[in-house]
């Protein structure tokens, strides 16, 4: 299956603010629909690209919508345990797929596991089931590669938001074949 081939246009945002957040957050996104439709019939997923920056996607109804936004700079935990929260009631019984770290990586990485760690709480907090995967991994299972870059299949998606549709590709069962672009 050929994805970056998918057409791009730009989705509703997605808002979240009120008294569990102490700061406004705003996804802003672009939506393509699925080839295939058949094998997208009844799939859907969700995935998160954890950061101050971060990607979420979800797919549902053969569509798939890849967000980016930003947190806050004061408090991102408890913004992170918030937003998780807040997907996870706004799509009940979706599979979500969160990064995990990187091992190769070294800066950023203490603050990275704050916010990852109050997403996967505020996830698990409005009933959702986390499955955390590294890069290397979500590369692999949804593209057939693990040096197959998200960006690299959708250049029209940030680097957030193209690694957050792979994850949601990868949470609605999705499995490339070992070498399929």
């Amino acid at each position: 299956m050929e994805f970056f081939r998918l057409e791009w246009e730009t989705a509703e945002p997605l808002s979240f603010n009120g008294d569990r957040f102490l700061t406004p957050i705003k996804l802003s996104g672009k939506k393509a629909a699925l080839p295939s439709r058949e094998l997208w019939m009844g799939r859907r997923g969700i995935g998160i690209d954890p950061g101050r920056k971060l990607g979420v996607a979800v797919l549902h109804n053969e569509e798939l919508f890849a967000y980016v936004g930003k947190l806050g700079k004061e408090k991102t935990a408890t913004d992170a345990i918030a937003l998780g929260r807040a997907i996870a009631e706004m799509f009940p019984g979706f599979p979500i797929v969160l990064e995990d770290a990187a091992p190769s990586k070294v800066f950023y990485q203490v603050p990275l596991a704050e916010i990852r760690f109050g997403l996967e709480v505020g996830l698990k907090a409005g009933g959702a089931m986390v499955i955390r995967l590294r890069p290397n991994s979500i590369r692999k299972q949804a593209f057939g590669g693990g040096n197959i870059r998200a960006t690299d299949q959708w250049p029209p998606l940030s680097e957030h938001a193209a690694d957050a549709a792979a994850m949601a590709l990868v949470a609605a069962g999705y499995k490339a074949q070992k070498g399929q672009k």
